[in-house]
């Protein structure tokens, strides 16, 4: 009657004819499971921080990873590649990346996604790598292109220009520049 009220629903199911000889059993499975959890907690271990990050705006949607191992032996910083950016996407790739990365695949790897506070570093590394996917998909416009290829040679040629001045030296030259739209 047992046997069919667990049937398909635990893995394990096993007649004793004593109660003795159940408690043993009891007692030897709480030993294997306790056996298994030392295991985990030895030095045997390498403990791997996953994190995503994802963002939506006007500009278009990016997603980045970020993969610390906890020891400090690596740092993974990276834009999910591909046009399909959403965090689910990033969150499986932060531990395809983590696992691939791994060297010593004979060691237990334990890895802690972005829903535990202590991968602080993990998520400034998914930042990082999202902020590497937005600047490559920008497209400055030509006036930001002027501006930002400019600004710098008047700031090192003009030392004693303040940053007002500066501004309004670097925004006539554009009025009469060959790359303003407006100048073709």
């Amino acid at each position: 009657e047992c046997k069919e009220q667990v049937n398909n629903i635990i893995s394990y199911y096993k007649r004793f004819l004593t109660l003795e000889e159940a408690n043993e059993e009891f007692e030897r499975y709480q030993s294997k499971i306790k056996r298994k959890k030392e295991k985990l907690n030895s030095e045997d271990k390498i403990v791997i921080y996953t994190s995503d990050l994802y963002k939506d705006n006007q500009n278009g949607s990016y997603a980045g990873i970020g993969v610390y191992y906890e020891d400090g032996s690596k740092e993974i910083s990276e834009p999910l590649p591909g046009n399909l950016q959403t965090n689910n996407h990033a969150e499986l790739y932060a531990v395809i990346s983590a696992l691939e990365t791994c060297e010593d695949k004979l060691k237990i790897i334990e890895i802690k996604s972005d829903s535990v506070t202590e991968n602080k570093i993990a998520n400034k590394l998914a930042r990082r790598g999202a902020a590497i996917k937005m600047n490559k998909s920008k497209k400055l416009s030509p006036y930001n292109k002027f501006m930002k290829t400019n600004l710098p040679i008047i700031k090192k040629n003009n030392p004693d220009l303040d940053r007002k001045n500066m501004f309004k030296l670097v925004t006539s030259m554009w009025k009469y520049s060959i790359d303003n739209p407006k100048n073709k």
